[in-house]
């Protein structure tokens, strides 16, 4: 699985697999900012147990033009499935996203707060149904 992350105009890509987790740098010139090996472990196999065919294609909130977006691109058995999502907290790749933070410094974790993403959807579909 990939996540095209683009935070900045430094953007990541970050590379996770059942044994690695790879996060490179895309600027100018591409290079590898974090290596980590992984072995087995709960929280891995229940990331290769998240079901991708039920996820949509897209997750994102309507209300903000800018902010947090990346793509995930999965390939998994016969799958292969890019998901984009912009200002949304979505269960499954929130999962995903914990576990990457798990290995990286902070300056390398992907920001996505659940509560924030989740109460900048809410006040979104509140403004939807009662325009001022």
């Amino acid at each position: 699985m990939t996540i095209h992350y683009y935070p900045t105009v430094n953007s990541m890509s970050i590379d996770l697999t059942a044994d690695s987790l790879k996060i490179i740098s895309i600027s100018r010139k591409s290079s590898i900012i974090f290596f980590n090996a992984l072995s087995y472990s709960d929280e891995l196999k229940q990331i290769s147990e998240i079901d991708f065919k039920k996820l949509e294609d897209s997750y994102s909130n309507s209300c903000i033009d800018d902010g947090l977006a990346f793509d995930i691109l999965i390939e998994k058995d016969a799958l292969k499935k890019t998901i984009y999502v912009g200002n949304y907290y979505q269960n499954e790749i929130g999962e995903i996203i914990r576990f990457v933070n798990t290995f990286v410094s902070t300056n390398n974790r992907i920001w996505y707060d659940k509560d924030q993403l989740t109460k900048d959807y809410e006040n979104c579909r509140a403004r939807m149904k009662n325009p001022s």
